[in-house]
């Protein structure tokens, strides 16, 4: 039963950052720390200075986290 409270404080605590995050710090023209922040000045560049079309809905800063944060979930199980 622990293990369940767990997962749901983990859930819920990812939704109320994202939330943060594309709530507050996005469009306020703002980057946060870390990995986050990372794919944020990315996504900047990709679509701002080399002009890269990204289609209409499709989150790359999230796409770009999600690639970022897979090998730290690899080198994290061993």
């Amino acid at each position: 039963m622990q293990t369940v409270k767990e997962y749901i404080i983990s859930v819920f605590g990812g939704i109320l950052y994202a939330t943060g995050i594309n709530v507050m710090i996005s469009p306020c023209g703002l980057y946060s720390g870390t990995l986050a922040g990372i794919a944020q000045t990315i996504n900047t560049i990709i679509q701002d200075v080399l002009h890269i079309a990204v289609p209409n809905g499709f989150n790359l800063t999230g796409t770009l986290l999600a690639l970022m944060n897979f090998p730290l979930l690899l080198l994290s199980a061993k």
